[in-house]
């Protein structure tokens, strides 16, 4: 797996280089590349507004679909770097100040999932259609005035939320898949990637409702 991060790395610098015309290092990229970057950064609200409000058809959500896929990938090779360790999802395997409404202690997955998601909620992550909390019934207050989406989905839509048994299906099968037994001690890494799979692997699923929605009309 480190050769083919290596590859891959090398790989995009090579691109650039070639792109650009000049060497750059790899905490230095080009001035161009910087340019884009920030655009990107200060026109995602507004983009994203307009793309919810454009036409709902197959072709204008593929592009969306392969760039969620292509995260999914990347997200797994990253955590395949680590051992599966388990105690990460027992239930007060590590300590944690966390508590379910029942009153058990959170996993260390649980709860570094569930403030995650408490940090994301106040910037107003969940308030738009393509984003579903797997804690939907503990969300803050937002700190950013929320944004208003067109209703392109049906209303019976909103209550579609699988992510419980995406959390199983990624616990009890994906995860033994892709990590090797063991425990190396690298918690924190390996739950902080975790979530990062979760949140890709729910939002690609949850995003079949727009592909239905393209189907229908």
């Amino acid at each position: 797996m480190s050769l083919l991060r290596r590859n891959l790395h090398h790989a995009v610098r090579e691109q650039h280089r070639s792109q650009c015309g000049r060497r750059w290092h790899s905490h230095s990229p080009p001035k161009v590349i910087r340019s884009a970057v920030a655009n990107i950064d200060t026109q995602e609200a507004v983009s994203r507004s307009r793309d919810m409000s454009q036409s709902v058809t197959l072709d204008n959500i593929r592009s969306s679909l392969i760039r969620q896929e292509d995260s999914i990938i990347f997200n797994f090779i990253e955590r395949a770097q680590f051992s599966l360790n388990p105690v990460v999802y027992q239930p007060g395997g590590i300590q944690v100040p966390a508590y379910g409404p029942d009153g058990k202690q959170y996993s260390l997955l649980e709860y570094i999932l569930r403030e995650t998601e408490q940090l994301h909620a106040r910037v107003r992550r969940y308030t738009s259609p393509d984003e579903h909390a797997f804690y939907p019934e503990d969300m803050p207050a937002l700190v950013l005035p929320p944004l208003e989406y067109p209703g392109i989905l049906h209303r019976a839509a909103d209550a579609i939320n699988i992510n419980q048994k995406i959390m199983d299906l990624y616990l009890n099968t994906i995860l033994p898949a892709i990590a090797a037994p063991g425990d190396d001690g690298n918690y924190g890494s390996a739950a902080t990637l975790d979530v990062l799979c979760l949140q890709a692997l729910s939002k690609r699923i949850h995003y079949g409702k727009f592909v239905a929605e393209a189907k229908f009309r």
